[in-house]
């Protein structure tokens, strides 16, 4: 369910405030309202809040007397129908309602999709219609139902003129409506369809690197390939790369462009709706509303289940959600014939496995998974030595990453952090002149980087060296990042260590509205308000950094030695 946890309790609230508002209780009523009924409801709102929606729909199940007096309820059902992927069940689920239990977006959208499916257009657009004119409903409810409309009116009369009503769309939603205005212009294959596509695409403007695909798909379908691979050679950073534009270049490298037709084929009005629903369902994860991306996203896979890499999302947001089964089965069905994905899930399945098994399985995954991959990539090494850095593998990580610095030249725009990772790394060792040399050679190459500065500095501050030019590294990096958390603990740490406590206590204070589970910003605060005579709030702080489930033994050992003897020599 979309809702969050706590709105159970709402709905709660009102579903017993809807039974002591009802004065006769008919034999009717007791079967509604009976024990049975409420505990299959609420069991099946808890579990769909727990991402368990096939569990929640067998719930669900057993309250179909409720569909015709319980409005929520509908929610909740269609809701758990569209993410347990009984999409068909749900449109004949949503044609038996009455009139009166239709009156929510949802209900409006998914029948709006049943007809338009059926191409009955007419009726299709009055439920497109009626969500446009409803101010009950959001601004981008109503964006989603208008562009929709579009695309209804488009299918039944290819004459509409759906340019005039894209454009008149709201400032705020332009790029949607751009994005619409290419896919429709491919459809009808008209004369524009470059020129929008190209709109889109272009780095000095939007630059909406996915729709890159769309257009190499339709120049692909024209027997264009060789514009299409000048396209793809335009994003040609071997580093900052989109998953499915490397597995298309792939594609047309081997001579298989028919594997790009095959996922989507613009004159196909359920690949473009489905395409639509994809855009919406990324808005949603990208503002971290990943069970009401999954909503849209199942939608977009019913309407064009060729598209397989859409799934890549479905995965993601059910990681996002702590749901790590969910997210693994969809992992595994991207095998090796489309190598890019495959690698790319790889990746995804050794964090998985570190959080179901542990990082010992995961690193066992992670080593077989690389063996197997054919002729791997500077990217493929690359990704390798973030993966054993994020597992605290230094000396592997060190490895692959001199290798990724021997590949390429010191231009490449990533080799500063390539540098900088490598340095931190060398830093953990505690191999400290080597990880100097790699944090200045990176700043060498991109002066008064906010965060290569931080670290330096830090690590200087640290072995209580070169105070004075610390100090002044993180004020330049703080006047780049001015509320950056980090930055602003290095900083206030160093003028701690310089005696400027007064100053330093400003920031910290700064730092912990920003990080206030934190231990190590809440240990230097403590530390600072001893060196200010505040005792009292010193050990207040410590002993709430003891209760932090994130400090570290070794911390823990030093803060109970304050706790008794307070801060000793800059401890």
């Amino acid at each position: 369910m979309y809702s969050s946890l706590p709105k159970i309790f709402v709905y709660i609230l009102i579903f017993f405030i809807f039974i002591l508002n009802s004065i006769v209780y008919s034999a009717n009523q007791k079967i509604l309202y009976s024990g049975k009924s409420i505990s299959n409801y609420f069991s099946g709102i808890i579990s769909s809040n727990n991402n368990n929606n096939k569990l929640a729909l067998k719930y669900f199940n057993n309250l179909n007397h409720l569909k015709n007096n319980h409005n929520q309820f509908n929610r909740e059902m269609i809701f758990t129908l569209v993410q347990t992927k009984e999409i068909s069940k749900l449109f004949l689920y949503l044609k038996k309602l009455k009139k009166k239990n239709l009156n929510f977006f949802d209900a409006n959208l998914l029948l709006g999709i049943s007809y338009l499916l059926e191409k009955n257009y007419m009726k299709s657009s009055s439920y497109f219609n009626s969500i446009i004119q409803n101010r009950k409903f959001s601004n981008l409810e109503k964006l989603i139902a208008q562009l929709l409309l579009s695309y209804a009116r488009v299918f039944e009369n290819r004459l509409h003129d759906y340019e005039t009503e894209l454009n008149i769309i709201s400032k705020n939603y332009k790029n949607f409506a751009l994005i619409n205005k290419a896919f429709i212009s491919c459809y009808l294959d008209n004369k524009n369809v470059d020129e929008n596509f190209l709109r889109i695409i272009n780095p000095d403007t939007l630059n909406f690197t996915r729709y890159n695909f769309f257009y190499i798909n339709f120049l692909v379908s024209k027997n264009r390939s060789n514009e299409a691979l000048k396209v793809l050679d335009k994003n040609n950073d071997i580093f900052n790369t989109n998953l499915l534009l490397d597995q298309t270049k792939s594609w047309l490298k081997k001579r298989k462009a028919n594997k790009v037709k095959d996922i989507f084929d613009c004159r196909n009005p359920n690949h473009l709706i489905s395409e639509f629903f994809y855009l919406i369902a990324n808005l949603h994860s990208s503002e971290e509303n990943y069970a009401l991306s999954n909503f849209y996203l199942n939608l977009s896979l019913y309407l064009n289940p060729d598209f397989i890499f859409n799934n890549a999302l479905l995965a993601e947001n059910y990681f996002h959600l702590e749901d790590y089964q969910n997210s693994k089965k969809i992992y595994l069905k991207f095998d090796s014939k489309n190598q890019i994905y495959s690698w790319h899930a790889k990746k995804r399945l050794v964090w998985i496995k570190s959080k179901i098994e542990n990082d010992k399985s995961a690193i066992n995954f992670l080593n077989k998974s690389f063996k197997k991959l054919e002729n791997p990539t500077v990217k493929n090494y690359y990704d390798l030595a973030n993966l054993f850095k994020g597992f605290e593998k230094y000396e592997d990580a060190i490895k692959y990453y001199t290798k990724v610095l021997n590949d390429i030249g010191s231009d490449n725009p990533l080799y500063s952090e390539i540098l900088y990772k490598r340095g931190v790394s060398y830093e953990r060792l505690k191999l400290w002149k080597k990880s100097e040399n790699d944090l200045i050679r990176s700043l060498n190459l991109v002066p008064e980087e906010p965060y290569v500065l931080n670290y330096l500095a830090y690590s200087w501050l640290e072995r209580n060296i070169n105070l004075e030019k610390s100090i002044e590294m993180l004020e330049v990096a703080l006047s780049k990042k001015k509320k950056d958390p980090y930055i602003m603990d290095s900083l206030g740490w160093g003028m701690y260590l310089t005696g400027r406590y007064e100053e330093a206590e400003k920031l910290l204070q700064k730092a912990l509205q920003l990080m206030p589970l934190d231990p190590i910003v809440n240990d230097h605060y403590a530390d600072i308000l001893w060196k200010l005579n505040k005792n009292l709030q010193a050990n207040y702080f410590w002993n709430y950094v003891l209760n932090l489930e994130t400090t570290e033994n070794e911390m823990k050992d030093k803060i109970k030695v304050k706790l008794i003897l307070g801060v000793q020599n800059h401890s």
